[in-house]
């Protein structure tokens, strides 16, 4: 079982890709839409996952980003567990060889920052 099909068995069993708007639910949306991100999906394909658009998607990560930027602790309490995923861990060599564009190259810069690597 890949990375992304575990977290495609979160999000049906607890129902994350059903319209729902508990503080719970949607900040595990937001955190799992990152993951897919990371995970190198496209804004679309996540969507499909989540059954939304790619714009709440493009949404859910900012989100994701700003509740963890300032430490919200309802948000870090709601998503603890999911944080605990143990990654799935390309080398760094692995990851640049497969950058092809200046996107890309910023989104590899960012999981640096975010201490991936």
């Amino acid at each position: 079982m890949t990375r992304i099909d575990e977290i495609k068995e979160i999000i049906l069993k607890e129902g994350l890709h059903i319209p729902n708007r508990q503080r719970e639910k949607v900040y595990r949306r937001f955190y799992i839409a990152n993951l897919l991100r990371r995970e190198g999906l496209m804004l679309k394909e996540i969507g499909e996952i989540l059954n939304r658009h790619h714009s709440s998607i493009i949404h859910y990560i900012s989100s994701h980003k700003y509740w963890t930027k300032i430490k919200d602790e309802q948000y870090i309490d709601y998503t603890i567990d999911l944080m605990e995923m143990p990654p799935i861990k390309n080398t760094l060599k692995q990851e640049i060889l497969k950058v092809k564009t200046i996107k890309q190259l910023n989104e590899l810069k960012n999981k640096i920052d975010e201490f991936v690597y």
